[in-house]
């Protein structure tokens, strides 16, 4: 899509001198003759830069610009004045103008100072659609659970497709959510309250909120599974790895390999943990 400027112009050569300085360029060209056709022009149509001469009879230069601000605060606008108007000029600067020529206009300084003026609005909109992201970003997060080891590096979309996979399940304090030495095929991530995993009678880790067990069942088969138990009041998701598996055969390989390497990631410091714990009750059985 072509980018529109809008020349303002009460003196009917300096509006031709433009058109025909933009002539080969790729932008769409409009015109008006006065601050009041301007004005309505810009009520109807989004410029992507307005170029104004500051002194014309009715509504000014300036005065257009403010009725223009107030429609649409980060319109860029461009102000131009006769020799000798420098007080006119500053304070077109003063109120907010991107920039401002001399008359008689130079062809070559009308197209840098637009070229400049265009990139600006470029980098306005950019900006504004990176400030949507975040807030539609915030927004979701806020209905999610904090950040899932597994899933970290993954965008928002896939956090969010991944989690309406599994099924949420509610569990009372010291309720069992899995009982131990049965094979299992499924992955567990707390969403609220605490869950502890039991071996041979002892606890050896306890997971909060954004945490997950099972990423093990992915790399070996019929691991005979650890007692998992509600230490509070909890909520967990629960997805069959088959249905993982599934999902991630259909996304690209790129996806494929990061939730295999993230999940390597949490294997790695779930043995840590267990050595460390294991270690700290051997300690405490000795004693």
């Amino acid at each position: 899509m072509r980018e529109k400027i809008l020349i303002v112009d009460d003196d009917v050569e300096t509006l031709s001198f433009c058109r025909d300085a933009l002539a080969e360029e790729e932008y769409e060209v409009a015109t008006a003759p006065s601050g009041e056709e301007a004005l309505t022009l810009t009520e109807e149509t989004e410029f992507d830069v307005v170029l104004s001469d500051i002194r014309m009879p009715g509504l000014d230069g300036i005065e257009l610009f403010e009725a223009v601000k107030k429609r649409h605060p980060d319109q860029i606008m461009v102000m131009f004045s006769g020799f000798g108007d420098i007080d006119v000029a500053m304070e077109a600067m003063r109120v907010g103008a991107f920039d401002s020529l001399s008359k008689p206009l130079i062809v070559d300084e009308l197209k840098l100072t637009i070229t400049r003026a265009l990139r600006q609005n470029r980098l306005q909109h950019e900006n504004e659609q990176l400030k949507q992201v975040l807030q539609d970003s915030n927004i979701a997060m806020a209905s999610l659970p904090r950040v899932i080891p597994i899933l970290q590096n993954f965008a928002l979309e896939t956090f969010r497709e991944f989690i309406e996979l599994g099924r949420v399940m509610n569990y009372s304090s010291n309720e069992i959510i899995l009982k131990e030495n049965q094979t299992d095929s499924h992955l567990y991530i707390v969403f609220e309250g605490e869950v502890s995993i039991w071996q041979d009678g002892a606890e050896i880790q306890r997971l909060g909120k954004g945490e997950c067990y099972g990423e093990m069942i992915f790399f070996r088969q019929s691991i005979r599974s650890q007692c998992l138990v509600a230490e509070l009041p909890a909520q967990v998701l629960i997805i069959n790895k088959e249905t993982v598996m599934n999902y991630f055969s259909q996304k690209e390989e790129r996806l494929f390999k990061l939730f295999v390497i993230n999940s390597l990631n949490v294997l790695y410091s779930k043995y840590r943990k267990v050595c460390s714990r294991t270690s700290q009750l051997e300690s405490m059985l000795k004693g």
